[in-house]
């Protein structure tokens, strides 16, 4: 019963400033619906299901590190865009994203650094005959 007398409060005092548009009537109708917008809980649309076809595939933890990165980025464009959507539950997950992306790129820089201290150095037994016999022109 509150609610419906509220809705019908709020209509009556809209049409009453839309007919006499008395700035103290439009005030009244502002301050009203801004305090009914700070009383209701921002609903985030559920994010759209992808069909199994589209979703996305890696090859290699780099790719999905990049794909990461993008969807962060993109993240923090619409936050720039839209600074009214900033929560604090935003940001925390930003900063959890970013601290997963700063992981996984460390992972990603120790796993090469391994693989190239595992690769001997200098040139294989093969290519110093294959240069031998191109420059003295042996066959």
């Amino acid at each position: 019963a509150i609610r419906r007398n509220t809705v019908e409060l709020r209509v009556r005092l809209l049409e009453k400033a839309l007919e006499s548009l008395d700035p103290k009537d439009i005030q009244a109708v502002a301050k009203l619906e801004s305090a009914v917008a700070r009383g209701k809980p921002q609903e985030e649309p559920a994010p759209p299901e992808i069909p199994e076809e589209r979703q996305p595939s890696f090859a290699s933890l780099k790719e999905a590190v990049a794909a990461l990165r993008q969807a962060v980025e993109r993240k923090i464009g619409t936050m720039l865009a839209r600074p009214d959507t900033l929560s604090a539950g935003a940001l925390r997950e930003l900063k959890q994203s970013l601290d997963l992306m700063e992981t996984l790129e460390a992972g990603q820089a120790k796993k090469e650094a391994e693989n190239n201290a595992n690769r001997p150095k200098g040139l294989s037994d093969e290519t110093v005959r294959e240069i031998r016999r191109k420059i003295l022109g042996i066959q």
